[in-house]
């Protein structure tokens, strides 16, 4: 009876909760719960439905307690404290109830809590909170709350609804217990997220920010953090409680914490975006402290800023610019404020970082297009708005771009895109300050500037050039139109006296010309009308400049009928086309651009002028002359006769010398006369076989060819001549006029959907899959259909992974494969689906043949595509699982397993193709949440590193062992050959491991250099022959790579627009296969196409003039393909010019900037940049003008260029993804960064690493083995030690340090050595591995010194030394290619001279090597030059009859037989002197000249020919060497060594992070930056070794240091805590220095833990003892 009324109990309960639950729903659906209460216009309450549902839940798990076991025991409890809490007056028993409450939520979850009322406990924790009676109490209430939001997100609305919040806040204000009060900004910050507005209306921003300076900095930042969440909701009502808080805002700017700062700034920029409409609120908002602090702020970005307390993060940065510039645009006296305060010169700093074609390695701040575009935008605020009879409409010529969050995606698209224009946010910006309104405050700002003509002046030479300059070099167009909008109002406030002065550093005109030709008829008539302007301000001038430049040439065809009708066509265009970016209508409304031009030339150029008479004559005085003098040159002559010729030559020089006059004298020819003349094309004639007659040979014309180079250069580049030399006018023009006729296309990509902008976007685009529909090709009947299903896979996946997975489901045993031609046959007769069919007309994505994979499987990280995986995934439950995913099973391992389902096999019998599918019938609804799932997963998982067998290297054996038993993944098999990689690569497999296993690999690094050989390197059966639209595409290409190209064919076939790879995600792309037939196989490797991104430079440097063609495949047709032609001729004959001079080694830095293309280092540098681009391929022209022209591009270009394309797409995509890690965290200061930039981006390339663990007492020893299993892995090599801890790149480094030094040893005899003669025992034959001095490497003592770089001595002449020499120039190659290859640095300076014979031979003499013996050894090259002088005198005396005079000549005072020579290599008596003559026999008159000619021969010739193959021969084992070639030889040493720099104090105070108790200005940071300012060339080696492992810094120099190098404190023995100012105690300090606390390193990270040291000297003494005596050892400190 009992149990039965137990169980009657039981369920009346339950009905009861659910009748409760019922009403609760209906209440939820009705609108009418409790979260409807606490709404508002901000959206406060928008989390009210949400608490309705939860409360819903909550009363449902109420009513179960007493159904399922377990859960009545947490309610008992619940219900005992609740009874405890509200027992009021027994302070006892609600203490009692409180403790326990805080220790159970601190240790519960959700399911702990499925039973806990919200509704009952919060109330009574409210309640407590106001015992002031007891502050402990109102402690435990706070902590209660703050742990219940918790763990339960959702009863964040109930604390707020029961008025937690002036609870909160009151504690705060009243901050008497500082305990108390930080608990209720821990509670703050925790309700800020989610409801911001309602704790902004309970005075939390007051609260949190009133007593800042009380808290612990870790406090403070929390409260920042709150205040800015709070700033996301401002409504109108709430401006009055903002403006309070300004005042403290302003305060903040000036803190040293970054984080601090960061935020402030954020809170600055949300309120200026929330006040952009008023006016008055913004006066408020930008006072003149905060404009004070926000411009010191903005200094640090600018070029050769003096130091600042405080650097902001790239995003804060540029959130901060918009907000000043927001400010500007509401207000004019905000503006004249920021002018007054030389904000112009800021922003010109900031904009000539970002606009420099490659920003420097280590850059602190982001190159993005919002950046650019806000700067622009601030600058552009700065002036008063154009008036309206100028513009002819509001801002008519520039598309208005919205600020706030729409900016960034507004500045980012580029040309074509839509803009976001018709915006709400846009909207509000426009109607906040209407440019057709002239306002009171406008109009005196206007009379200001008129008054003080200094501020127009200033803002005009500081900014002028920069605009240009961005405006030329820049691809997006909002940008572009910000910087001609700031242009036009520049020139438009400028006086005439102004004018005159910008004249004089950049001609307007030129830039006025390419904008008249510009499509834009828009910005052709704004163009048009600044020409009007500046011809009423200065006529006499610009009527000038403008027939110079070339603007009435632009006049003359905007007026041609022509022009009207391409403006009506590109009218027509635009319709059909339908909408795109907005362009302003207004000017072509009122006036035609074809009609304004003939109006402004019948104004300005009708008169009776000089410039009308140039006009109407149709050519300029300069003009005219280059026309004559290029008809003139290279005439051919009457007849072929020799005499003809040289008396041709002579006509020809003394025309050249006029042209190199009309080009130097006075303001020189304009880019405009130079194209217009013919002089480019008449110099490329002259330069190659043009007026030559063709009774010559090709030989004899090629001599003619390159002597009338040698004379044009020597004409115009005279000894001494500098910068005022003809050919440095004439290549700047040249490089100039080719930048103006160069179309070459930029790719622009376009993320998917939801990825952002910037080298993070186009990332994270690679990791969203692509969808495809594999259909079989028309006619095969060999193979099912999969047509039915849609597959994803990762873009950078090839079609070999896809056979892979289509293989099993597609097969049919029992059909025979066709016939070879059949498929063709049959291909022919269709070519399947559009691959641009859209995702709506697709059916369900996959079934279960195209199952998920199951994501519960161990990940070795972010890289989900392919993994390493047991042969059979885990099976899903449901068919949610078996449904479409970004990773598919058979891309883990299950190629090959079982067959498809029955029903599904069922399915794919039939012969026909499927049915046509139903429209309706969309996959959208069916695996897109899935998918965003499965990737939101994915993005934010946390990063495990790969495990990896450490190789233990025993120099006694014959190989290394695994420490943990297993195989290395690092050692190839010997028998394997290694594939080239789908992006030419040519990589062996990423893991290298010889054990068979299947093609799924970890990361597509495996995948791609893997290929489709398997684990054995034996190539895998090919099965199909894959198709986009009709074009067979090979299986090692990669899926973007394949679509991308199909899309561009088709563009091209159509006339379509450029690719936008936006479509290959929002498009379901079709791709065929049919069986490969005996004909097919193997293609997929064979016609393997090598992306352009990664194509192989070839020969660069060539003395051939024969040829009228560059040594590429850029096609002659090419706009300014004559233009590079004479660019190429002029720099190979310089440098033969000055190396004829002596000066080859030297040439100028101002010549080699003039051939320096900026705008072609921008363009490559954004294509380098982008991840989608470089694994689509780049575009042709990057690698063919790479190969024939590389002087175009800057250093820091060609460096990128390398890294992106010699070792691999996986390897470019690591270091693009570095390089943004870089920019992203690189400025967060002395307080560090915030965690948004490191997570939430997934790595789409990651890389194995093979460690080797060795022994630092044979480093030599160690280092064969090791080179020897690593070279040819695509693996990262690290490097630990036995017996000590340390591991990473610290190590590594000090491994390539190590063994630098220990192959420059003198007992190795390798090179040649300019020190002291070698002793005795060094003199010894030593076959033996020379072991380092304690690991330490070799003391410099013991190593040679060359003062002309590291260059081989003469081969010795015994067998077993003549091995070991060329099996360690084997060993140097593969280490120089193994640290070029894993981005690392190696201590060894080769001679130049060296390097040019290695890439002559590396490019089969494509490259010429003119190596001389001065440039290995002056010394003996001058004996070697007087003893050919006195060979010569000799011999002349001899044929004279004169012998006795011939016998007394004398060297030096010494007749040859009293100088003894025999005939051996001087200095190295064990080498060889070839020239058929016994070794030491004497040299007497008439063998001197053999002698002479065998001693250069063994010097720099076949004496060292088999050591510089033995180099090339181990560096070809880690990558191809050709790709060097675009590098001196000097910067080739930069690549592999790194630079030296002299150190100042602001340059260490900006790359140096001060952090975790130290901040710049703390005081033993001022002694650290005094020290290392002081430091000597030898002691900054040590300190760069003790610190980072390697003795010299990367390309760069310290910006470039990665990671940034960081100085921490360390607490010093005995120190208990940290002391006020960052100093110790008397007491420790003496403690300190007594016990000898040094300074320790972290050399993985680059830290520096320095003690706090309470002198300099004392700083000093300890930080040089620690540098000199603590290297070689890794331990913990």
């Amino acid at each position: 009876a009992g149990d039965g009324g137990e169980g009657r109990n039981s369920a009346s309960a339950a009905a009861a909760a659910m009748a409760d639950a019922e009403r609760a729903l209906r209440e939820v659906l009705e609108g009418r719960g409790r979260g409807d209460v606490d709404t508002d216009e901000d959206g406060a309450g928008a989390g009210g439905g949400a608490g309705a549902l939860h409360g819903l839940l909550r009363r449902l798990g109420a009513g179960l307690e007493d159904l399922i076991p377990g859960i009545g025991a947490n309610s008992s409890r619940f219900k005992g404290i609740l009874q405890g809490l509200k027992a009021e007056g027994d302070d006892t028993t609600q203490m009692e109830a409180l403790n326990e409450l805080c220790e159970l939520l601190a240790m519960a979850n959700e399911e702990n809590l499925a039973t806990f009322s919200t509704d009952s406990f919060v109330p009574v924790l409210v309640n407590l909170m106001n015992a002031e009676h007891n502050p402990d109490m109102m402690l435990l209430a706070a902590r209660a709350l703050t742990h219940l939001m918790d763990v339960l997100p959702s009863s964040c609305h109930a604390v707020v609804h029961y008025g937690a919040l002036n609870s909160f806040c009151t504690r705060l204000l009243t901050i008497e217990y500082i305990d108390l009060a930080e608990q209720c900004l821990e509670a703050l910050e925790k309700l800020s997220k989610e409801h911001p507005a309602p704790v902004l209306r309970a005075g939390g921003l007051m609260a949190v920010l009133s007593y800042l300076d009380f808290f612990s900095t870790g406090v403070q930042r929390v409260a920042l953090s709150t205040a800015a969440n709070i700033c996301r909701q401002l409504s109108p009502a709430s401006a009055d409680m903002v403006a309070e808080v300004i005042p403290n805002l302003t305060n903040i700017l000036q803190y040293q914490d970054t984080k601090l700062v960061e935020h402030a700034c954020v809170c600055v920029s949300r309120i200026a975006d929330s006040w952009s409409h008023n006016a008055d609120r913004m006066r408020t908002l930008f006072g003149d402290s905060l404009v004070e602090n926000s411009l010191s702020l903005l200094s640090a970005g600018s070029s050769g800023a003096d130091t600042v307390p405080v650097k902001l993060s790239p995003p804060t940065y540029t959130a901060l610019v918009r907000a000043i510039g927001t400010g500007a645009n509401a207000s004019p006296e905000i503006a004249s404020k920021l002018l007054e305060r030389g904000a112009h010169k800021i922003a010109n700093g900031v904009l000539t970082c970002v606009a420099t074609a490659v920003p420097s390695p280590g850059s602190p701040y982001a190159r993005s297009s919002d950046q650019q575009y806000e700067l622009l935008n601030l600058v552009s605020a700065l002036l008063p708005s154009l008036p309206e009879a100028v513009t002819r409409g509001p801002e008519a010529c520039t598309p208005s771009s919205p600020t706030g969050r729409v900016t960034r995606q507004t500045a980012a698209k580029e040309e074509g895109d839509a803009q976001m224009d018709d915006s709400p946010v846009a909207e509000r910006v426009r109607s906040a300050a209407p440019e057709c309104v002239r306002s009171e405050a406008m109009l005196a700002f206007e009379a200001k500037l008129e008054a003080d003509s200094e501020l127009i002046t200033s803002y005009a030479t500081t900014l002028y050039g920069t605009l240009i300059h961005v405006h030329e070099h820049s691809s997006n167009s909002a940008v572009r139109h910000k910087c001609m909008l700031s242009l036009w109002k520049l020139l438009y406030y400028s006086t005439p006296a102004n004018l005159e002065v910008l004249l004089r550093t950049s001609p307007i005109s030129s830039f006025l010309a390419g904008l008249l030709g510009n499509e834009d008829k828009e910005v052709a008539m704004a163009a048009l009308i600044i020409a009007e302007q500046l011809l009423e301000k200065l006529p006499d001038i610009f009527r000038k400049y403008f027939m110079k430049e070339g603007v009435v040439h632009q006049l003359d065809r905007l007026m041609s009928p022509e022009a009207d009708a391409d403006e009506g066509d590109a009218d027509e265009g635009a319709r059909a086309r339908g909408p795109r970016s907005p362009r302003p209508t207004s000017i072509r409304s009122t006036l035609k651009l074809g009609q304004r031009a003939r109006e402004l030339k019948i104004a300005h150029f009708a008169a009776s002028t000089d410039a009308a008479d140039d006009c109407n004559s149709g050519a300029t005085k300069g003009l005219r002359q280059l026309k004559e003098l290029c008809s003139q040159l290279s005439s051919a002559p009457g007849a072929p006769a020799n005499a003809d010729l040289e008396a041709a030559a002579v006509n020809d020089a003394a025309l050249l010398g006029k042209l190199v006059l009309v080009l130097t004298e006075d303001e020189g020819a304009s880019t405009f006369e130079l194209l217009g003349s013919g002089t480019i094309e008449a110099l490329k004639r002259h330069f190659t076989f043009g007026g030559l007659p063709d009774t010559l040979s090709n030989s004899e014309k090629g001599d003619w060819a390159s002597r009338r180079l040698r004379d044009f250069v020597s004409v115009a580049m005279p000894p001494g001549s500098g910068v005022s030399s003809g050919l440095h006018e004439l290549v700047g023009k040249l490089c100039q006029a080719y930048n103006v006729l160069e179309r070459l296309p930029v790719v622009q990509s376009t993320p998917p959907p939801g990825a952002s902008s910037g080298i993070a976007g186009s990332l994270s685009a690679l990791a969203h899959p692509i969808k495809l529909r594999l259909c079989r090709a028309s006619g095969e009947r060999s193979l099912r259909d999969y047509s039915g299903n849609v597959v994803l896979i990762e873009p950078l996946e090839t079609l070999q992974s896809v056979e892979d997975f289509l293989w099993p489901r597609v097969q049919r045993p029992d059909v025979p494969a066709p016939a070879p031609g059949r498929a063709e046959a049959d291909a022919a007769k269709g070519k399947g689906k559009r691959a641009d069919e859209p995702a709506g007309r697709m059916t369900r994505s996959m079934t279960k043949a195209a199952a998920k994979v199951d994501t519960d499987a161990p990940s070795k990280g972010k890289d989900k595509a392919l993994e390493d995986a047991p042969d059979a995934a885990a099976p899903h439950d449901g068919a949610k699982g078996a449904r479409a995913s970004a990773l598919t099973r058979a891309l883990r391992g299950d190629v090959g397993g079982s067959p498809p389902p029955a029903e599904e096999a069922d399915a794919m019998d039939a012969d026909e193709d499927p049915p046509p599918l139903d429209e309706d019938d969309s996959m959208d609804d069916i695996d897109e949440d899935d998918y965003a799932h499965d990737l939101d997963d994915y993005e934010h998982e946390e990063e495990v590193p790969m495990a990896e067998p450490v190789k233990d290297i025993d120099p006694g054996t014959d190989g290394g062992r695994e420490s943990d038993g297993g195989e290395s993944a690092g050692a190839p098999d010997p028998g394997v050959e290694r594939p080239p990689s789908p992006t030419g690569g040519g990589e062996a497999d990423a893991g290298g491991s010889a054990g068979e296993r299947k093609r799924a690999a970890a990361s597509y690094a495996a995948a791609a250099a893997g290929g489709s050989k398997d684990g054995k390197g034996k190539a895998s059966e090919q099965h199909f022959v894959f198709s986009i639209d009709g074009r067979d595409v090979p299986t090692g290409m990669t899926i973007i790579s394949a679509l991308n190209g199909a899309l561009a064919e088709r563009n091209a076939e159509t006339g379509g627009q450029p690719s936008q790879q936006r479509r290959l995600w929002d498009t379901v792309h079709s791709i065929s296969y049919r069986r490969a037939t005996d004909s097919d196989a193997g293609a997929g490797d064979a016609e393997r196409p090598e992306s352009k991104g990664v194509t192989a430079v070839g020969c660069t440097g060539s003395h051939a003039h024969s040829s009228d063609a560059l040594p590429c495949s850029l096609a002659k047709c090419t706009p300014g393909y004559d233009a590079l032609l004479v660019l190429r001729r002029l720099w190979l004959q310089a440098h033969e010019t000055l190396a004829a001079r002596g000066l080859g080694g030297d040439f100028p830095a101002h010549l080699a900037a003039r051939f320096t293309s900026t705008k072609l280092s921008s363009k490559l540098s954004r294509q380098l940049q982008d991840a989608l681009v470089l694994s689509a391929g780049l575009p042709e022209w990057c690698a063919q003008l790479m190969q024939a022209c590389p002087f175009l591009f800057t250093f820091e270009v060609r460096r990128q260029f390398f890294y992106g394309t010699s070792f691999g797409l996986p390897r470019a995509l690591q270091r693009l993804q570095q390089q943004g890690v870089d920019s992203g965290t690189a400025e967060r200061g002395n307080g560090g960064g915030s965690r948004h930039t490191q997570r939430g981006e997934p790595r789409v390339a990651r890389l194995q690493r093979q460690k080797v663990r060795l022994s630092r007492g044979d480093i030599m020893a160690s280092a064969f083995k090791v080179m020897d299993m690593c070279a040819g892995s695509t693996a990262t090599l690290e490097i630990e030690y036995f017996q000590e801890v340390g591991t990473g790149l610290g190590p590594t480094l000090e491994f390539y340090t190590l063994l630098g030094h220990s192959l420059q040893e003198r007992k190795l005899k390798l090179w040649r050595d300019d020190g002291d003669v070698p002793s005795a025992q060094n003199d010894m034959d030593t076959d033996g591995a020379v072991a380092s001095k304690q690991g330490k490497g070799a003391p410099e003592a013991e190593m040679v010194r060359a003062n002309c770089g590291l260059f081989p001595r003469p081969l010795a002449t015994k067998a077993s030394r003549r091995e070991r020499a060329l099996k360690h120039f084997r060993l140097l190659g593969s280490s120089v290619g193994k640290a070029l290859q894993d981005g690392r640095l190696m201590d060894m300076h080769l001679s130049p001279a060296f390097w040019d014979l290695a890439l002559a031979r590396a490019t089969d003499g494509g490259r010429a090597a003119d190596v001389r013996v001065s440039d290995v050894d002056p010394a003996l090259a001058a004996t070697l030059a007087k003893l050919g002088a006195y060979v010569d005198e000799y011999d002349a005396l001899q044929s004279q009859g004169r012998h006795s005079e011939a016998k007394a000549l004398a060297v030096d005072g010494a007749t040859i037989e009293d100088l003894c020579i025999e005939w051996a290599v001087p200095g190295y008596r064990d080498a060889e002197l070839g020239g058929g003559v016994a070794q030491g026999t004497g040299v007497g008159p008439a063998e001197l000249r053999s002698y002479l000619v065998a001693v250069k021969d063994a010097t720099v010739g076949a004496g060292v020919e088999q050591q510089v193959a033995a180099f090339c021969e181990g560096m070809a084992k880690v990558f191809d060497m050709r790709t060097l070639a675009p590098f001196s030889a000097e910067e080739i040493n930069e690549l592999v060594c790194g630079c030296t720099e002299r150190w100042a104090k602001a340059m260490l105070v900006e790359h140096i992070k001060f952090d975790h108790g130290y901040t710049a200005a703390s005081a033993p940071c001022g002694f650290l930056v005094e020290i290392l300012s002081e430091l000597g060339a030898d002691d900054q080696r040590a300190f760069l070794r003790f610190v980072t492992g390697a003795p010299r810094l990367p390309p760069g120099g310290l910006a470039a240091l990665s990671p940034r190098l960081t100085v921490v404190r360390k607490h010093v023995s005995g120190e208990a805590g940290n002391t006020p100012n960052n100093s110790p105690s008397p007491a420790v300090s003496k403690q300190m220095l007594l016990t000898g606390d040094l300074p320790s390193v972290m050399t993985c990270a680059n830290y520096l833990k320095m003690p706090p040291y309470s002198t300099k000297a004392a700083m000093r003494e300890r930080l040089m003892y620690a540098i000199h005596n603590g290297q070689g050892s890794f331990d913990l400190s």
